[in-house]
């Protein structure tokens, strides 16, 4: 399975009619999209702002630019090339595509020696992420001695793993602050 990450900018004064059109999606573009191998497509929006991010997941390693992009057999499709058009004018600029740094099912299961973990995505168009950039590591170089040890960790079958290791992560700076209330009542600032 291939994932992607991308994000936009609403226009101003557009997003609900973004999501009205989204609740109604025109079926040609469901169906151009699976036949293109999108398995699966979400939007997500930061709340009180335009701020849009899409999640895509494909059948495979796709390269979207030849399934999706200008040139496919989805973008030839009438009713797709207007999908697209009128969310390019009326509603963003277009999508940027994210880098992935962290995936659990792939730094998680290499940190606790569990099956083979998946490769990073590779770059799908010139805004992708860097296929030839180094993997990043906190504390330590690759190959080199982790000394911090951590927890004894249950194996699922129940008996006893060895000790995770792990380096100290740097000091994060604090991304919000305020509070919030929520179903399980109030969130305070960290």
């Amino acid at each position: 399975m291939g994932r992607h990450c991308f994000f936009t900018t609403a226009r101003d004064g557009k997003l609900k009619e973004y999501i009205h059109w989204h609740d109604n999606i025109f079926p040609e573009v469901c169906a151009g999209l699976r036949a293109a191998g999108i398995t699966s497509l979400t939007i997500y929006n930061q709340p009180g702002t335009n701020v849009l991010v899409m999640n895509i997941h494909t059948a495979g390693d796709l390269d979207l630019d030849k399934a999706i992009g200008s040139d496919s057999a989805y973008q030839k499709n009438p009713r797709c090339q207007e999908w697209e058009e009128l969310m390019k004018t009326d509603f963003h600029h277009g999508w940027t595509e994210l880098k992935e740094i962290h995936a659990s099912d792939r730094e998680w299961n290499k940190q606790l020696g569990l099956a083979s973990a998946p490769p990073r995505p590779r770059a799908t168009s010139s805004s992708g992420p860097d296929p030839d950039e180094p993997p990043r590591f906190y504390g330590t170089e690759k190959g080199s001695e982790v000394t911090d040890a951590g927890p004894e960790v249950p194996h699922a079958s129940g008996a006893q793993g060895s000790q995770l290791q792990a380096s100290p992560l740097p000091e994060e700076p604090k991304r919000w602050s305020g509070t919030a209330k929520g179903e399980h009542g109030e969130v305070r600032k960290p």
